[in-house]
């Protein structure tokens, strides 16, 4: 049984089917929690406010995602942090520029609480490990680079519990200018 726990809030955007044909099968094989929990993905920013409070910051993320002209991004092979291989997006600015308007209007929101420090390094998890030995014995395989164009991004809320792995969903759409 699921203790009543707050539901945790985040920003992504979710990846086009051509991209999710690469991360999905490899999230399947290296990292299912996360997959069930949540689609291939960008974080742009989680956590976020309380679910309470996302009707409210609805409306100051839509005026950012008008003023926010929608741009592409290229993946482009694989890249890693401890324990953890992603999808590098050859070009992460864009989706910086974006997390940097939401930051300046959310300041008291850290990427990863702040585990990481406050900056974003975007990416595309496929692969999580328990030990970076794990990491360092896994070959991935190579895909052709893939460019998709970003019009929108997700507010998605959910549980993040240690004892049940449970998807997130859709909160709202915020759609970018252009």
């Amino acid at each position: 049984m699921i203790a009543c726990m707050p539901l945790a809030t985040g920003i992504v955007i979710f990846l086009p089917p051509e991209a999710q044909a690469v991360a999905a099968p490899l999230e399947r094989q290296y990292a299912l929690e996360s997959l069930i929990r949540v689609p291939p993905h960008i974080s742009v920013l989680i956590p976020f406010v309380p679910y309470d409070q996302l009707d409210q910051a609805l409306l100051t993320l839509q005026a950012i995602g008008a003023e926010t002209e929608a741009f592409s991004i290229t993946l482009q092979g694989y890249d890693h942090f401890p324990g953890v291989i992603f999808m590098n997006p050859v070009n992460p600015d864009p989706i910086k520029g974006l997390f940097r308007k939401i930051s300046a209007a959310f300041p008291t929101y850290l990427p990863y609480d702040g585990r990481h420090g406050n900056d974003l390094h975007p990416h595309v998890t496929v692969a999580e490990f328990e030990d970076d030995d794990q990491r360092q014995q896994t070959t991935l395989p190579e895909y052709a680079p893939i460019t998709f164009r970003v019009e929108r991004f997700h507010i998605v809320y959910g549980m993040h519990s240690d004892d049940e792995v449970l998807p997130w969903l859709t909160y709202a759409v915020v759609p970018l200018n252009g």
